[in-house]
């Protein structure tokens, strides 16, 4: 099929040649037409002393009328036009070189690995710190809890979109986790250890919500597959070595430095993001109107009106049937993800006889899948939407998010059939290689979806990219941290085929959601926007 398509398109291509440049000529017209327009409307509004309102993402800039306004001609305005659209665009972080963007991206990647670090150097230090405060494993169990549970992410995102800008945001959550790993390193009070640990995961949040807008602000659609794809890719690598790292610094050098690794790791990055991350967020063109300094020309002046900041505005944009649909399956596939990874060890410990050190390198496995997986979806997903533009001979930029879940219809199948060989495996005592593929594919499968889902979010509503990333995170976290506290405490109770097995169908249902998205997704999003 995709042979066709090319001879096709090989044989039509002087009239796509024709049909382009035409194209080309009725944007430069329409251009001109629109900048035309603009300048009239300045010289109408300033001759009938009126003040000129321009909007721009919900900023109302009001330039206000002067007395001596008739000699504001037409070549005034047309070189306001053209200085301001020079400036604008100068700050537009899309036409960034893509050296500069590819550089922006591998540093936020590098900071995405915090977030899992963060969350798994202590897996290896459980009985440490159980043993050196004394508690049981239901409290034992709570900072893990309460890092899951943070409502960091939207706090970080609502004042991100609210205030245009991602650097200071960025730069205060990584200052608030190196003040809370230093506590922790030296905190003597399990309560103290549990808040510091929530306030850890409250700062460590703004690497993926921010991150993922400033993904959205310098990559254009169809390049914010692959670039999302190896951002989740760093995310999954510290996912994969912060366990290791753990266990190394707990066995040698004790528990508490596995935070002081935090601060030291935090602290070096957070210097890199001070010296070479620039603010992303695309600037309105109300922020670069120029002044005029002649004596008979008025002075333009743009006042913004300001909206209270509220931290929980991103939490309205599930009220948009697709950013609910994809938030509930990214919820459900977080939990079954987390609830294997939580019970595997146990169970390979007492079905194959394994060691601690042995389980321990069974998890590098769906490690391994996830960053696969995070790699190989960002490229199909951008595959499927050029794919797309060939077959319907689209030369222009495609705004269509819902195309890119076709690139996951194989992940949701793999997902189900994943946990249900896990579960027949763990209760048929099969050889132990088929709980490694399936732990492979599995991981493998669901990384694709988290990319997918978030590379629809940003595309979908880019004006709010990090709004839209935290709240579906921010949901995710909060119910599976608090699955995960149940799940601890009954875990010895659990039967393998019954557990995996209904996994297998919540997560087959839930993929339904993506397919319902792909069918009405666009619709809802003109209907409810």
């Amino acid at each position: 099929m995709d042979n066709s398509i090319y001879i096709n398109a090989k044989n039509n291509q002087s009239d796509t040649t024709i049909a382009s440049q035409n194209d080309i000529k009725q944007d430069q017209l329409q251009k001109g037409k629109e900048d035309e327009d603009i300048i009239n409307e300045i010289i109408l509004d300033y001759t009938q002393e009126k003040p000129i309102r321009l909007e721009n993402d919900g900023d109302k800039p009001s330039i206000p009328n002067h007395e001596h306004t008739k000699n504001f001609g037409k070549e005034d305005a047309a070189s306001y036009v053209s200085e301001t659209t020079t400036i604008a665009n100068n700050k537009d972080s899309n036409n960034w070189s893509l050296e500069k963007k590819y550089f922006i991206l591998t540093l936020i990647s590098i900071g995405s690995m915090l977030m899992p670090i963060a969350c798994t150097i202590t897996y290896s230090a459980t009985n440490e710190i159980r043993a050196e405060f004394d508690v049981n494993d239901m409290i034992n169990g709570l900072p893990i809890a309460c890092f899951l549970v943070s409502f960091g992410s939207l706090l970080w995102a609502s004042y991100s979109d609210k205030h245009q800008t991602r650097k200071q945001v960025y730069v205060t959550g990584i200052a608030l986790l190196i003040i809370a790993s230093i506590v922790c390193a030296v905190s003597k009070n399990i309560w103290v250890y549990i808040i510091m640990r929530a306030l850890q995961a409250c700062g460590v949040a703004v690497v993926i919500c921010i991150g993922g807008g400033i993904i959205c602000d310098i990559f254009s659609n169809n390049e914010r597959g692959q670039a999302y794809g190896i951002f989740s890719f760093g995310r999954e690598t510290g996912g994969l070595i912060g366990p290791v790292i753990g266990g190394l610094f707990t066995s040698s050098l004790g528990w508490r430095f596995n935070f002081w690794f935090l601060t030291i790791f935090s602290g070096v990055f957070m210097l890199l993001v001070i010296f070479f991350l620039p603010e992303s967020f695309p600037q309105p063109q109300s922020k670069f109107l120029p002044t005029f300094s002649s004596t008979n020309a008025p002075s333009i002046v743009s006042t913004i009106k300001t909206k209270r900041f509220n931290p929980m505005a991103p939490l309205a944009l599930l009220i948009y049937p697709n950013v609910a649909l994809i938030s509930f399956n990214k919820i459900i596939m977080t939990i079954t993800l987390y609830i294997q990874n939580l019970l595997i060890g146990d169970l390979l410990s007492t079905v194959y006889g394994l060691t601690t050190s042995s389980v321990g390198l069974i998890y590098l496995v769906p490690g391994l899948g996830c960053m696969v997986g995070s790699f190989i979806g960002g490229k199909c997903q951008d595959w499927v939407v050029e794919r797309y533009k060939r077959k319907n001979n689209l030369s222009y930029e495609l705004n269509f998010p819902e195309i890119r879940i076709k690139s996951c219809w194989a992940s949701i199948i793999l997902v189900p059939l994943s946990y249900l060989l896990n579960g027949f495996a763990l209760d048929k005592n099969f050889a132990i290689y088929w709980i490694l593929i399936s732990l492979f594919i599995g991981s493998f499968a669901i990384e694709i979806i988290f990319t997918l889902t978030s590379t629809y979010l940003v595309d979908a509503y880019p004006e709010k990219s990090a709004s839209a990333i935290a709240v579906s995170d921010c949901l995710c976290y909060i119910i599976t941290g608090t699955i995960i506290v149940f799940v601890s405490s009954v875990k010895d109770s659990l039967d393998p085929l019954i557990l995996f097995s209904s996994m297998a169908g919540v997560s087959f249902f839930s993929g339904l959601f993506l397919i319902i998205v792909e069918i009405k997704g666009k619709s809802w999003r003109y209907r409810f926007t």
